[in-house]
């Protein structure tokens, strides 16, 4: 079973009032007996925001996932928490431009391991599609084979962490209904205006073969690896 980590409002009742010296408690008496992986979603919160009351907790808690080799699946904001948690504030940065889009994903390295076990059954060459939804960003730099993007080789889009099961996409493999985006993407062109708006292709929506697959693949890895 995968737990989802709720990182808003009064359902978050794992991290708000936990202080970061008990985390590895709380991970090694709730969460490991529990589940098998840990899912930390998108969120309109800012890893950027250290007056967040759960992310220093939820940043330690990443590296106590770490530290007992724990699978960790983090999505948009949750791939930039793992990212922060593992390399520091320091390749942490708010975009200049916000990245809203269906936007051509590149793999840096195929034989890198996430390639392997998460784009298993995936047509990665010459890239794939994936949406995009963010205005924070880590520096791909800072992460071995990060998968970017063409136009921003320095905005990191997917990777994993060596010698963890920490794995992190900036995109939402999750987003599969058009309806859905079309009416998200507007919305955020109303707030930041057209420039905002970054399709790759005429393409707008990704195959949502892609994120189910990926989802089936780390799923299949958390079975493999936790006998």
């Amino acid at each position: 079973m995968v737990k989802g980590l709720p990182l808003r409002g009064e359902n978050n009742k794992y991290l708000t009032k936990c202080s970061v010296t008990n985390v590895e408690e709380l991970f090694v008496n709730n969460i490991l007996p529990q589940y098998d992986a840990i899912c930390i979603s998108g969120s309109e919160d800012s890893t950027l925001d250290d007056t967040l009351p759960y992310l220093s907790p939820l940043l330690e808690l990443i590296r106590v996932c770490a530290k007992y080799k724990y699978p960790i699946f983090g999505i948009c904001f949750g791939a930039q928490a793992i990212a922060r948690a593992m390399y520091g504030l320091e390749i942490m940065s708010r975009m200049k431009l916000p990245e809203y889009g269906c936007r051509k994903i590149f793999v840096t390295n195929e034989n890198d391991p996430f390639v392997k076990i998460m784009l298993d059954g995936v047509t990665t060459k010459p890239y794939f599609l994936q949406t995009e939804v963010h205005g924070d960003t880590f520096l791909a730099s800072a992460v071995p084979n990060c998968c970017v993007t063409q136009d921003e080789p320095n905005v990191g889009q997917a990777f994993l962490i060596p010698e963890t099961k920490l794995f992190g996409v900036q995109f939402h493999p999750e987003f599969v209904w058009w309806d859905d985006l079309k009416l998200y993407y507007e919305e955020h062109v109303q707030e930041h205006g057209e420039k905002a708006l970054r399709h790759d292709t005429e393409v707008q929506n990704p195959d949502p073969f892609i994120g189910e697959q990926m989802c089936r693949n780390f799923m299949q890895y958390v079975n493999q690896t936790s006998k």
